[in-house]
């Protein structure tokens, strides 16, 4: 009989193992796809960065036949009464038999009873059975987008109509008004470059590096569409913030574009970058 429960920390290890047998047989993370494509990255492979991130707080296992054969987790951001079901998984043994359906119903009903308006979940799309689970236990509005990523030797620097250089503390503010009028969040952590046309911000890049592992991921690239950069200009941004990173040690970048975000992905390809994988990211009203 199926069991659903709160997890508790006995529960971690049997968790992380689980995850990294379902995850790895669907070739089912970023870092998994990245570290297929670009090797082990700072010695540690994708395996021991998934078992690391792995929590039993807020988290609920499935049991049957006296064993734990699933578990999912959720963050809850009250001040936006905001619910993320987030990492999931069901043991390979187990899969097929609707545990991960009944896991993320529950979650999800648990998430509406803390007082979630809306809850949101995103995954990989060459992982279809996740879709359907997701589908079915009400998702939808789904957001398609390509994760991008290049190595430090595959970066190219096009020819940019733009200025391009590192952001100073000066340009905070400019850069924070370019997030509101675009209706984007302004997070000031990370590197941030920017381009400018005629003595104007055009663009900035934002990038989120990890020493240890020795890659960087662009957190946000904004764009002001306003001042007509195209493609090639976008792309220099980004690989010149880039390249100097690459110049510090890192070794490998990856990015986010949208879907219906065209210019943002020739950008990206550019200055390098490959498509990684495709993903979605569904929404539910609660």
């Amino acid at each position: 009989m199926l069991n659903i429960r709160p997890a508790t920390a006995a529960d971690l290890e049997a968790m992380r193992e689980l995850g990294v047998a379902a995850f790895g047989a669907a070739r089912g993370t970023i870092g998994y796809l990245l570290e297929e494509r670009h090797g082990i990255l700072g010695g540690r492979t994708w395996a021991d960065r998934y078992r690391a991130g792995v929590r039993w707080e807020d988290s609920f296992v499935a049991e049957l036949e006296g064993r734990l054969a699933g578990f999912a987790s959720y963050v809850y951001r009250e001040q936006w009464r905001l619910g993320i079901l987030k990492n999931n998984a069901v043991a390979p043994s187990y899969q097929g038999r609707g545990l991960s359906t009944a896991l993320c119903r529950h979650v999800v009903t648990h998430l509406k009873a803390l007082g979630a308006s809306q809850l949101t979940v995103h995954t990989l799309c060459h992982i279809p059975a996740a879709m359907r689970v997701y589908e079915k236990v009400g998702f939808g509005n789904p957001v398609y987008g390509f994760v991008l990523s290049a190595g430090a030797a595959a970066l190219r620097r096009p020819q940019s109509s733009a200025l391009v250089r590192p952001a100073a503390a000066s340009d905070e503010r400019t850069v924070e008004q370019l997030c509101r009028r675009l209706g984007v969040p302004y997070d000031p952590k990370g590197t941030v470059f920017l381009a400018e046309r005629d003595g104007s911000l055009a663009a900035f890049v934002r990038l989120a590096c990890d020493r240890a592992d020795r890659t960087a991921f662009v957190a946000q690239l904004c764009i002001d569409r306003d001042r007509d950069l195209g493609a090639e200009a976008v792309g220099g941004l980004i690989a010149f913030a880039c390249a100097d990173l690459a110049a510090q040690g890192t070794l490998v970048f990856s990015g986010y574009a949208a879907e219906k975000d065209a210019l943002s992905r020739r950008a990206y390809e550019a200055a390098g970058f490959t498509v990684l994988c495709r993903d979605v990211t569904y929404t539910m009203q609660a």
